[in-house]
């Protein structure tokens, strides 16, 4: 890089072809960095810089400067003094620091920022970030999906053509979303006062109090104050967040989020559409009951004080008491955390959380699923439950999700599948209209059974015996002597350490027996892959895994396609890595491979029967 120092008066310098160095000093200085991946400080005076081609970095410091970053991606800092900037073509970012300034994205996906001062942003063509929090800001976010962000001050935000997000705070701004589908984020948290979004006649077009005024949006995202609050969507799918306080909240058309915690009475009113109500009860001390009644212009009342009219789906968490919720005819998301909690889904594809306690969890018609214990990820915040849980999934195709590896012995749980049965499990939890199920196990001795659909069982520790039955299943042994059997279906089955057995019955079944230690596999009817992916995966001698039923008219292959290995037949080892051979021996097929090179067998493994193979019979 070649650094060029000006004098203290009135400089112009040029850079090379390279990366250059220039600082223009004391003095009105011009510095132009042509090509190369430049960089150039104006200092003092008012002063112009000019990147070039490449990818520069631009400071003008004092003064009121003019940084042009031309082609490239562009860094442009104003520094002090009312400045203009200009990315010009390429991905650039601009920051105007003190003073009035001007930041022009150009081309490209920009990101602009405006400082302290009072600003003008223009973002240009491209997918740009205008932001700005201090003095009152004009910012223009041009062709482009652009999100556009003035907190402070009373601005004017244009979001132009293409789809934009504009959001603002507590002061006195105009705000229009110009051409595409545009959303409105209104954050007046920090209002110590009450606030009121209500609006116009005409579509897209909204008021509030602060005197902000708002047009040609097609969706809002308002989140109140903590006093009491009117907030009024528009024709789009708009989120609603009361705050603290007691408030009114309608959606109008659409579907409509409104958002509630446990500090307020709100009267919450959906309007048209598919519109649900997230409520977080945790912080009340006592239990909560939310019964929904889905009847048009029927209202529900919580037992917080707050109304729902016209809701059709509820998403609550509830408390760490004794919790009543009963959801309606679309999908409801219902959490109810600790204590001993009673839970109905209704109508609809549920998602029902028992959490802790003795929980009846009913999902009623539809395709739910059920968390009757513990489970990793959540939607919701959780403690690991201690519990007895009644769980009726109702219509449908249902799934039970459980983790049971709180339990301190082994957990017996065969899954009945006829309409109306009841399957008690050995912790003493029931289980009726299940079809399915996604269970993590103990680490101890564990005994289950899936239904008829597709069932995620894994077993954790210690010998467990896991029965897959009808659908296509994954079956998971973890450490231990395992029996997996997949049944009916294509299964995936992964024994893991532990001298294991895998049976994958009917279907086109993966069988993963992934250790050292000798495995029995049996692929069943169907076209199996009995799967291999390091080259440590298979023993030798005492130790290698013996398939029982290879066939090659039915299409198995034996899948070493993560161990890089070349097929030379019945011929012996030439002292090359990754030489694969099979020789007959007796009433067995013994396939091996040299993995390191050393002509002696890294890989074995055992197939009964007498079987020419050929290459087509690995992957």
């Amino acid at each position: 890089m070649v650094m060029i120092k000006g004098t203290p008066g009135d400089d112009e310098i040029v850079g090379g072809a390279g990366n250059d160095d220039l600082v223009g000093g004391a003095g009105d200085d011009r510095l132009d960095g042509r090509s190369g991946d430049d960089q150039l400080d104006g200092i003092d005076g008012d002063d112009e810089l000019y990147g070039g081609a490449g990818k520069d970095w631009l400071y003008g410091w004092v003064g009121d400067d003019r940084l042009y970053g031309e082609a490239g991606d562009d860094w442009l800092d104003g520094g002090l003094g009312a400045d203009d900037l200009y990315g010009g073509d390429g991905h650039d970012e601009l920051a105007g620091s003190s003073g009035d300034d001007r930041l022009y994205g150009g081309d490209g996906a920009d990101r602009l920022t405006g400082g302290a001062g009072n600003d003008i942003l223009d973002g240009g063509a491209g997918e740009d970030q205008l932001y700005d929090r201090e003095g009152d800001d004009v910012l223009e976010g041009g062709a482009g999906d652009d999100t556009i962000t003035d907190v402070g001050g009373n601005n004017r935000l244009h979001g132009g053509a293409g789809d934009d997000r504009l959001g603002t705070g507590g002061g006195a701004d105009r705000v229009d979303g110009g051409e595409g589908t545009d959303l409105w984020i209104g954050n007046f948290e920090d209002l110590t006062r009450s606030v009121a979004v209500i609006p116009d006649l005409q579509p897209g077009a909204f008021t509030v109090s602060t005197g902000t005024t708002v047009r040609n949006v097609e969706a809002i995202s308002v989140r109140g104050t903590d006093f009491d609050d009117t907030i009024v969507g528009g024709a789009g799918d708009d989120l609603i967040v009361g705050g603290g306080g007691s408030n009114t909240l309608v959606g109008g058309a659409g579907d409509d989020e409104f958002s509630f915690d446990a500090n307020g009475s709100d009267m919450i009113d959906g309007g048209d559409g598919t519109d649900v109500w997230w409520g977080s009860l945790t912080g009340l001390s006592g239990g909560a009951t939310a019964i929904l009644d889905t009847t048009p212009g029927a209202v529900t009342t919580i037992s917080t004080g707050t109304t729902l009219r016209n809701v059709e789906q509820l998403a609550i968490e509830g408390t760490s008491h004794d919790d009543m919720f009963v959801g309606g005819n679309d999908t409801d998301r219902l959490n109810g955390d600790a204590g001993d909690d009673w839970l109905d889904g209704g109508k609809g594809n549920d998602l029902l959380w028992g959490g802790d306690g003795n929980d009846t969890i009913i999902g009623g018609a539809g395709d739910d699923l059920i968390y009757g214990a513990y489970i990793y990820p959540s939607p919701f915040p959780f403690v690991p439950p201690i519990g007895v849980d009644v769980i009726d999934g109702g219509e449908g195709s249902d799934r039970l999700l459980a983790d049971f590896v709180h339990l301190t012995e082994g957990l017996t749980l065969v899954l009945d599948t006829t309409p109306g049965a009841t399957t008690t499990a050995s912790n003493g939890t029931t289980i009726t209209n299940v079809e399915k199920l996604e269970i993590d196990a103990t680490a101890y001795a564990d005994t289950i059974s899936g239904g008829n659909e597709n069932d995620h069982i894994e077993g954790r520790g210690d010998n467990d015996r896991i029965d897959g039955r009808l659908g296509d299943d994954y079956l998971y042994g973890d450490s231990g002597d395992d029996v997996l059997m997949g049944g009916g279906g294509n299964d995936r089955l992964w024994g893991s350490s532990g001298s294991d057995q895998l049976y994958g019955g009917d279907g086109d079944d993966r069988l993963d027996a992934s250790d050292l230690e000798r495995d029995i596999l049996s692929g069943g009817a169907g076209a199996d892959r009995f799967e291999y992916f390091l080259a440590w995966d298979g023993g030798v001698g005492a130790d290698r895994d013996t398939i029982v039923d290879f066939s090659q008219s039915d299409g198995d292959v034996i899948d070493l396609q993560d161990v890089s290995t070349r097929f030379i037949g019945t011929g012996a080892f030439n002292g090359v890595a990754g030489e694969l051979r099979y020789e007959i021996a007796g009433a067995s097929t013994l396939v091996s491979a040299d993995i390191d090179g050393d002509a002696g067998a890294d890989f074995e493994v055992e197939l009964l029967g007498r079987i020419v193979l050929t290459a087509d019979d690995f992957a």
